[in-house]
């Protein structure tokens, strides 16, 4: 009896490596791998997504990130659902050649905030995507509170590590300056230009926001924060603060 037990345990551990052999072995078409895509989408939010969205990659794809990208905006073309999803795994793996999937994808209120954050990442700061990017911040579509905020960091730390002209850089932190000085969100936007541009910190431009946003905090807690970061900065003298 015993013999037989560990005989069956045998058995079963060699059929089992069979199987996974075999799933090493086999090779997933365009349409199974976006199959897998969708199962993935029901864990988004969830430690599966990620364990299995690494699955597809390393295994479905061999790693080839250009086919993953393809399919998973393929699939986002057929499976309106899967969209957001697509968006973030564009932003993540893709390059400047998924711009117009990106673009696209700013018309979708759900996911425009990672489709522009994605898009100044990827592609930099041009004409195309301070135009967008500001519109964006400058309207009330905000699928979530913070949204507008994410994007208008995200803008002000592409102009502050771009490299293209002047002008184009001045306009992208002024638009994104311009937004912080009129939101309430004055704390989260003080840490966010502080992490998008260090040299923001001691600056005219943070005392200017700051000064402007106060009249909009709604809490003690802000009025406090934003008070204090202004006697910081006013404890030296004003005039030889950088810009």
């Amino acid at each position: 009896m015993k013999n037989a037990t560990i005989g069956h345990a045998v058995t079963m551990a060699a059929t089992l490596a069979a199987c996974i052999a075999s799933m090493a072995d086999t090779a997933y078409d365009d349409a199974a791998v976006s199959r897998e895509f969708l199962r993935a989408r029901g864990y988004f939010c969830g430690d599966g997504a990620d364990s299995t969205l690494k699955w597809i990659l390393e295994t479905c794809c061999e790693n080839d990130t250009n086919r993953y990208v393809r399919i998973a905006k393929d699939t986002a073309t057929s499976n309106t659902n899967f969209v957001s999803m697509a968006v973030a795994l564009v932003k993540k793996h893709g390059s400047a050649d998924d711009l117009p999937f990106l673009y696209q994808c700013t018309n979708t209120a759900k996911c425009a905030r990672r489709a522009l954050t994605g898009i100044l990442q990827l592609g930099g700061l041009t004409e195309s995507s301070v135009e967008a990017a500001s519109a964006y911040i400058a309207s009330t579509n905000a699928y979530y509170s913070s949204d507008r905020e994410d994007v208008a960091h995200e803008l002000f730390r592409a102009a502050a590590i771009s490299s293209t002209t002047n002008s184009l850089k001045a306009l992208a932190a002024s638009n994104a300056l311009n937004f912080a000085r009129n939101s309430s969100q004055v704390r989260y936007n003080d840490i966010g230009f502080r992490n998008a541009d260090p040299s923001y910190r001691y600056s005219k431009r943070r005392l200017s926001v700051l000064r402007a946003a106060l009249p909009l905090c709604h809490s003690d807690f802000l009025i406090n924060y934003t008070t204090n970061a202004i006697n910081e900065l006013v404890a030296y003298p004003e005039s030889e603060l950088p810009d």
